[in-house]
């Protein structure tokens, strides 16, 4: 096997007092997440304290959960993004995960290096009609995935 060192991605110092994320819904007719979504419009917003779908969130929506990821240590962290359709995780305004299209419920996984504190994080789902499910977990190296704990959430 080949190793590389990589450097964890630094926190930042925001300002962000309450747990959980803001969860933004939006109206769409997606068969992906596309790359240009500033121009949508906010149906409601609320704060969601895990990333996890709503009681009947309903068929063409999008979900947008933002805020940021209080990591305990510096170290590697995978995370596994599971969703029926499609989703996305970004940290520190990087891609993670892409789990996008149209599917029934599957789980892909990514990685990367953070450092002790807060990070950005953006996770974007979707529904076209059908199932629905949506859940984000983080592991580190060694460990079993786990569901990201609401204590880590903040915005």
């Amino acid at each position: 096997r080949a190793f590389e060192r990589v450097e964890p991605s630094p926190p930042v110092e925001p300002v962000a007092p309450n747990q959980g994320l803001r969860m933004s819904r939006y109206a769409v007719e997606w068969d992906r997440i596309p790359d240009a979504r500033s121009a949508l419009r906010v149906v409601d917003e609320t704060t969601a304290s895990q990333v996890a779908l709503p009681a009947a969130p309903g068929e063409r929506v999008a979900l947008c959960f933002r805020g940021f990821l209080d990591v305990p240590a510096d170290d590697l962290y995978r995370f596994a993004l599971r969703s029926d359709d499609g989703s996305r995780l970004w940290i520190d305004g990087q891609l993670v995960v892409d789990n996008d299209g149209l599917h029934a419920a599957v789980e892909q996984t990514g990685q990367r290096a953070l450092g002790q504190g807060r990070h950005p994080i953006e996770v974007w789902w979707f529904n076209a009609t059908g199932g629905v499910d949506l859940q984000l977990r983080w592991a580190r190296p060694g460990e079993a995935f786990d569901a990201v704990p609401a204590r880590a959430l903040r915005h």
